[in-house]
C-alpha cells in the first residue's frame, strides 16, 4: 500500500476548488465576479458537497494508484506484459479526469444532491469523450512540457497563474455543455432526447 498520508492534504481542498470554480465560470460566461469576497463566500457556501466530493475524489485517486502499481509489480514478477493494464488504467484515468471537469461547475450552479452531480458527471465523461480528451490533451501539454524543459518555471507559473488558467480554461469548455444541456430545461426550452438523460431536478443557485 502507498503511504495515505501525502493524500490527506488533498481532502481538503474541495471547498476551496467550488470557490475558484464560480469565480473563473462567471468570468466564462462573460459575468462580473469580485475574486476575494466571492471565492470565499461560495467556498463557505458550498464547503459540505465541496469537502465530500474531494474526500471521495482524492479515495478514488489513491485506490487507482495503489491497484496500479501493485497489479504492475505482480505482473514483472510473474513475466507477463503489462501493456493491457496500462491501457485499462489510461481508460480509467481519462474517464475520472473527464468527470472532475462538471463536477464543481454543477456543484456550484445548481441545487442538486451530491449523487445527481456524480451521476451527471460521468454521463458528461461518457457522452463527451472526444471533446474530454481534446481539453485533457491541451491542459496535460502545457503542464507537461513545463514540468519536462522549465520545471522551476512551472512551479513559479503555478504560483501566478497556471492554476487560474487551468480552471479557467476547463469551466469555459464546460459552461457551453451545461448550457446547452442543463440551463435550458431551467429556462423552459425544448429537451433535446440528449438532455432527457439528465436528472431534472435542477434549481439554479
Amino acid at each position: 500500500l502507498l503511504p495515505p498520508l501525502p493524500f490527506l492534504p488533498l481532502m481538503l481542498m474541495g471547498p476551496f476548488t467550488a470557490g475558484l470554480t464560480y469565480v473563473v465560470r462567471n468570468y466564462s460566461r462573460q459575468e462580473h465576479a469580485f475574486l476575494c469576497s466571492d471565492f470565499f463566500e461560495h467556498s463557505k457556501k458550498n464547503w459540505k458537497q465541496g469537502l465530500m466530493m474531494s474526500i471521495i475524489q482524492v479515495a478514488v485517486f489513491y485506490l487507482f494508484v495503489t491497484a496500479f502499481f501493485f497489479y504492475r509489480n505482480f505482473f514483472a514478477a510473474q513475466g507477463w506484459n503489462y501493456g493491457l493494464l496500462l491501457g485499462v488504467a489510461l481508460v480509467f484515468a481519462v474517464m475520472l479526469l473527464s468527470m472532475s471537469f462538471y463536477v464543481y461547475p454543477m456543484m456550484v450552479t445548481f441545487d442538486m444532491k451530491l449523487r445527481h452531480i456524480i451521476k451527471n458527471s460521468w454521463i458528461f465523461a461518457m457522452s463527451k469523450l472526444p471533446q474530454n480528451l481534446i481539453i485533457l490533451l491541451i491542459i496535460g501539454a502545457v503542464h507537461g512540457l513545463l514540468l519536462w524543459y522549465l520545471p522551476n518555471i512551472w512551479i513559479i507559473l503555478m504560483i501566478l497563474i497556471l492554476i487560474s488558467w487551468t480552471s479557467y480554461t476547463m469551466n469555459y469548455y464546460v459552461w457551453h455543455i451545461m448550457d446547452k444541456y442543463m440551463m435550458s430545461q431551467l429556462e423552459g426550452t425544448d429537451k433535446t432526447k440528449e438532455e432527457s438523460v439528465f436528472d431534472d431536478e435542477l434549481q439554479n443557485k
